[in-house]
């Protein structure tokens, strides 16, 4: 049989197979299985020329495919395809891939969480341990090597233990920086707590504020030390604590609730820092301060900075009118009496007041401080301050307006030193014919007059108003009258 006369065989480039049928009685070849025929498969050229053989035999079932071929003799031969063989789906073959890329990531999470275990039993806990055995016993190796089963592990560990640096410069230096000013000068300023008690001696309230060592005495012994007036008015006892936490009852050796300036004095056999008075004179706006003090009353030592945000600011506090430096250097409740320096470690303000906004705070200036030390340590006061000798006070009265009765607010004598003219209940309507409604009103009015001077005070009493002419005299405060008589 030629192969080229075959018919109806497939062209789709798949191996060609054939199957011979038997007739009746003819032999389906001794291998076949029961209800199988023996196949032979034919190269790309059909079945081979040379005694109608194929090769090689394999056995196959009934197939739904059936193809014909005559030989040159006229005959015809009936050949049935084999069954292919059953490809596998996409989808068998996506769920394959899917389950291959679970056990990968399964298997890397697994390994990340083993190399984190190892990193965390042999690098961290070594390292913390190395850490803490040098900051308890000192120095150690800078290489160490860290036995990790029977391999050894080599951690580098940088052990910076230097010591910190003594301060080479001194007060007034330019080079200096912020910790070496603040290590120059930080006890210099003191805590300060006053205690007040009533008139059968029970504990009634308490304060606490900042103070500045100022001066010592030539025998070492006598230390003074400027805070505010506000810190200390009204106290009964006084308490400074130096930064080495020593207690000392303090003396007043003057104060000035014009300037808002006390001068304390302490004794001591300690030696002490005194800060060194800078000139504030010659400060500059944006120049670089710190202020440190006794904030909330129990943070002594605090250290705050900012820079000189105005140099001559009119500020009134509790009816006075004062020029201070401003600055935005936090200050607090405390901080009143503490110290503001400037970068060459120098004292150049004494903290009296912070605003009710952010990043105001206020200082008075060193060149006023020095003017009114000098005053307070030789006098216990400030000569030259006048006084009218009244005892007043602010409240509201009724006046009558037509049918009806108006309030109105005014200020009423308590007191009458110098004049019998004046009497307790009467109310001041004028001062030099300025009107007045407010007890800072006459002090304002007042203040610009000198010792001796005469002023006219109008009253008014059971509804008739009279001029009073009253000498002004020096003021002097009621606590150093007390210390003097």
């Amino acid at each position: 049989m030629n192969n080229n006369e075959l018919d109806n065989t497939r062209q789709d480039g798949s191996e060609n197979l054939y199957e011979q049928k038997a007739g009746a009685g003819q032999d389906i070849g001794p291998g076949a299985p029961k209800g199988q025929q023996k196949l032979y498969s034919v190269g790309g050229n059909g079945m081979k020329d040379n005694d109608n053989l194929f090769t090689p035999p394999y056995y196959v079932g009934k197939s739904e495919y059936s193809y014909q071929a005559e030989d040159k003799a006229g005959s015809r031969l009936d050949f049935t395809e084999p069954p292919k063989k059953r490809r596998r789906g996409r989808g068998s073959r996506v769920w394959l891939i899917a389950l291959a890329v679970v056990a990968i990531m399964i298997m890397s999470a697994l390994a990340g969480l083993g190399g984190m275990l190892i990193v965390d039993e042999y690098f961290i806990k070594d390292r913390d341990d190395q850490q803490t055995t040098a900051a308890i016993g000192g120095n150690t190796e800078d290489t160490q090597n860290t036995p990790t089963n029977d391999s050894p592990m080599v951690i580098i560990k940088n052990n910076d233990s230097r010591q910190i640096e003594t301060v080479t410069g001194s007060v007034g230096d330019e080079n200096l920086n912020w910790p070496d000013v603040v290590e120059l000068v930080k006890d210099s300023v003191v805590e300060i707590y006053t205690e007040k008690s009533s008139y059968v001696g029970r504990l009634v309230e308490s304060g606490a504020g900042s103070g500045v060592i100022i001066g010592v005495t030539e025998d070492q012994k006598t230390v003074t030390i400027v805070t505010n007036n506000h810190v200390i008015s009204g106290a009964d006892t006084i308490t400074v604590k130096l930064t080495n936490g020593s207690e000392y009852k303090a003396e007043l050796c003057g104060a000035d609730a014009t300037t808002d300036i006390a001068l304390l004095t302490i004794t001591t056999d300690e030696v002490v820092t005194r800060a060194a008075l800078g000139s504030s004179a010659s400060l500059r706006v944006g120049e670089d301060v710190i202020a440190i003090g006794n904030p909330l009353g129990k943070l002594g030592g605090t250290v705050t900075e900012g820079i000189i945000s105005a140099l001559a600011r009119e500020v009134e506090i509790d009816g006075i009118s004062m020029t201070l430096l401003q600055t935005d250097a936090a200050v607090n409740p405390g901080n009143s009496g503490g110290g503001l320096f400037n970068k060459r470690g120098e004292l150049i303000g004494i903290v009296n007041a912070k605003s009710t906004g952010d990043n105001l705070g206020y200082a008075i200036p060193i060149d006023k401080v020095y003017e009114i030390v000098q005053e307070l340590y030789k006098h216990g006061y400030v000569t030259g301050r006048v006084e009218a000798g009244l005892k007043l006070e602010e409240g509201y009265y009724y006046v009558a307006n037509g049918p009806f009765f108006s309030r109105v607010y005014g200020v009423f004598v308590v007191e009458s030193k110098y004049t019998d003219k004046i009497k307790p209940g009467d109310r001041i309507v004028s001062v030099n014919s300025i009107e007045v409604s407010t007890i800072d009103e006459i002090k304002g009015i007042i203040s610009k007059y000198s010792v001796g001077d005469t002023i006219t005070i109008r009253v008014s009493r059971e509804g008739k108003q009279s001029d009073v002419n009253l000498t002004l005299r020096e003021y002097i405060p009621e606590e150093v009258k007390n210390k003097f008589n």
